[in-house]
């Protein structure tokens, strides 16, 4: 750091209860060479000050979440209920579309490791040499089963 304000630190502080004038963040930034903080209240949330717009979750790409009419005292209950059965029928939905991707993926790959396996078994013969694998002699850091 050659001068002041080379380099600083930002931190976004909240939610908060909201003021007066709506502000719900408090936005604030530290010279890290003169220690000199600086701060701001706001009413964008901290995604809107760091990408210039709201943010968009994962599930509002198939349900949307926008409201459609306002929220109010009297439709609280109903609003909130709708909302959840869309939730709970959509994520059943995918669940149930998931499970069948699998089963499909599962037996596509029991195939293809079947079609590798020779058509019929090996099938050995008394006095037939054999290759015998010891794992017991496979610890290397144990000399309990080195042979005498």
């Amino acid at each position: 750091m050659e001068q002041s304000f080379d380099h600083i630190g930002i931190d976004l502080v909240g939610p908060l209860t909201i003021t007066s004038r709506g502000n719900r963040y408090i936005a604030v930034a530290m010279d890290y060479l003169t220690k000199w903080p600086e701060q701001d209240t706001t009413q964008a949330t901290p995604f809107e000050l760091v990408y210039d717009r709201t943010a968009t979750l994962p599930v509002e790409i198939e349900v949307n979440t926008y409201l459609t009419e306002p929220i109010t005292e009297e439709n609280f209950q109903e609003t909130l209920l709708r909302r959840t059965y869309d939730l709970m029928e959509t994520v059943e939905n995918k669940r149930k579309k998931a499970a069948d991707n699998i089963q499909k993926l599962q037996k596509k790959q029991k195939e293809r490791h079947d079609n590798q396996l020779p058509d019929k078994p090996v099938e050995f013969k008394i006095e037939d040499k054999v290759l015998l694998y010891c794992t017991k002699a496979e610890k290397q850091w144990s000399r309990k089963f080195d042979s005498k």
